[in-house]
């Protein structure tokens, strides 16, 4: 018995999306985890701690954007953790090619207009034609990309629910990274 203690939704549906991916390559893997969703970083380690002292073979996934506690995770939990001062969405969304910025930028329009997208990148760095030579797959310079890339992990978790921060958003996170790993 295995269990992924995932901090909050997006983090426990980026597992799930990654698990549904290894699965389709190696149907043995059907039952090798489980994951849960703590709900929050108050209750992570609380969680960990409690499926480890059942005996289960516990790991804990969580991003790295506060100062969590860890003196009371038991020495035997695996730690899953995004970069020094990253939450889930910066740590994937920095490392996605252009077209995996196309990506994150499609799955944010099917939930916005393109004005108020443009409008929310603009105010974080991006500027409009930027925007639109991601949209029409031009090459950008190595600096173009670094800051369609800040203004797209502040703008995805700005927005909540509406693009990530959901079980479901995890999901399509981990497809969009592992499509754009897969492309390279």
């Amino acid at each position: 018995p295995n269990v992924l203690i995932c901090e909050g939704a997006t983090e426990a549906g980026f597992a799930r999306g990654v698990y549904a991916h290894a699965e389709e390559s190696n149907p043995q893997l059907i039952t090798a985890v489980a994951t849960a969703d703590a709900g929050g970083e108050a209750s992570l380690v609380s969680h960990a701690t409690a499926f480890a002292e059942l005996g289960y073979r516990t790991a804990m996934f969580c991003d790295y954007d506060t100062k969590l506690d860890l003196s009371r995770l038991p020495s035997t939990t695996t730690l899953i953790r995004c970069d020094d001062s990253k939450c889930t969405e910066q740590q994937v969304i920095g490392a996605l090619s252009q077209d995996g910025l196309r990506l994150v930028l499609e799955h944010g329009l099917a939930n916005s207009t393109l004005q108020s997208v443009v409008d929310a990148l603009v105010s974080r760095g991006c500027s409009s034609s930027i925007v639109e030579m991601i949209r029409e797959r031009n090459p950008l310079r190595p600096g173009e990309l670094t800051l369609a890339r800040n203004a797209l992990w502040q703008l995805a978790k700005k927005e909540g629910t509406k693009w990530f921060k959901s079980t479901t958003g995890g999901e399509i996170l981990a497809e969009i990274a592992l499509r754009d790993r897969d492309a390279v």
